[in-house]
């Protein structure tokens, strides 16, 4: 495992690499009432990715929150990283790449769950289409 803090957070697991940057700090509000936001960018469901000359898939991967983030935790086939900052929240979870060595062709699900600093929890998962 690799952890690197500063203003951006490189962190490695098994097949899985993210990069963690800090967003501009949001005063809280009186009453925490949003839950965490994910977004997956511009994939779709079942979007056709295709790995570069090295077996990597970049995936962009998006989690906010108005008060800032508690963690992150990103699974891909064959890796699960639990991402905790140790700077100041909001944070967003901005790329991921996935070593896709030896999977085969086929559907794989993405997928993030982001928990605030007032314990609301957002899961989105993302089917994707592993093509070579």
């Amino acid at each position: 495992m690799l952890l690197v803090v500063s203003t951006r957070t490189a962190l490695a697991v098994a097949s899985l690499t993210a990069i963690l940057c800090t967003a501009t700090v949001v005063s809280a509000r009186a009453a925490e009432t949003q839950a965490p936001r994910i977004s997956f960018g511009s994939l779709t469901p079942y979007a056709v990715v295709r790995p570069d000359a090295y077996g990597r898939i970049y995936i962009p991967v998006r989690a906010t929150d108005d008060t800032g983030l508690q963690s992150v935790v990103l699974s891909v086939p064959h890796a699960t990283a639990t991402l905790t900052p140790s700077n100041r929240p909001p944070w967003a979870l901005v790329r991921a790449m996935w070593d896709s060595g030896d999977d085969a062709v086929g559907v794989y699900t993405i997928t993030c769950t982001a928990v605030d600093v007032t314990g609301k929890v957002t899961t989105e998962s993302l089917p994707i289409t592993l093509a070579r």
